[in-house]
């Protein structure tokens, strides 16, 4: 269990590693979020209140 518990904190430590380092993956990393988050909003772009509650701070979305 250990060694499965190990390998996944390298997982997503290289995953971090490519994030911070490849502009472009940011880039789609960040349209995705942004088609995936519209769709919560009747007009197609996030409210200010919505993008102000705690669901939505940049702290949570790091965590996904």
């Amino acid at each position: 269990m250990l060694f499965r518990d190990q390998v996944g904190r390298v997982i997503r430590t290289v995953q971090l590693l490519r994030h911070l380092s490849d502009a472009l993956l940011r880039r789609r990393e960040t349209a995705a979020t942004n088609k995936v988050e519209s769709f919560g909003s009747p007009s197609g772009t996030a409210s200010a209140t919505r993008a102000s509650s705690p669901t939505t701070t940049p702290s949570r979305r790091r965590r996904r």
